[in-house]
């Protein structure tokens, strides 16, 4: 059983992120199952639990600078983890990105703050459930132009 759920402070509110941060957080944990994949059983559908997020900024090199200070603000705002600054083409990415890795009680915060910050750039995002292909082609989230990825390394 989770804890209740605890006001951040006496000034927050639906409007503060960590209100927003927190609240998710404990709705999550308090309704998401603890098991990998769940089974609905009146319908049969197996649902699978997401276990986290990526999210990739693409850019050249004229827009690596901004990039850069998107992804350095959303790791400083948020818990996100961020990667290197690549400047060539990784795994399945057509272009030079930057990877954002957080928890799925984030997720309702970091998506819709990239939204709205990226100024142009294109960001990739996925949920990470173990499998690689369906999470890269199936369920992906595109903010910008959708970009053709390499999916042969997950064998598709």
């Amino acid at each position: 059983m989770s804890a209740a759920f605890e006001m951040p402070g006496p000034l927050c509110g639906p409007g503060n992120p960590d209100y927003q941060v927190k609240l998710f957080a404990h709705l999550f944990n308090t309704i998401a199952p603890k098991q990998a994949v769940m089974v609905r059983p009146q319908s049969g559908v197996t649902v699978q639990r997401i276990k986290g997020y990526h999210a990739h900024v693409y850019y050249d090199a004229s827009t690596m600078e901004q990039a850069r200070e998107l992804c350095e603000e959303a790791a400083r705002l948020f818990p996100v983890t961020m990667g290197r600054m690549h400047q060539k083409p990784v795994g399945p990415h057509p272009d030079w990105s930057c990877q954002l890795a957080f928890g799925p009680e984030v997720v309702g915060v970091v998506l819709p703050w990239l939204a709205l910050y990226r100024k142009g750039l294109v960001v990739f995002m996925h949920p990470e459930t173990g499998d690689e292909l369906a999470d890269h082609r199936d369920h992906a989230i595109w903010m910008g132009a959708v970009r053709p990825l390499d999916l042969s390394i997950f064998g598709g």
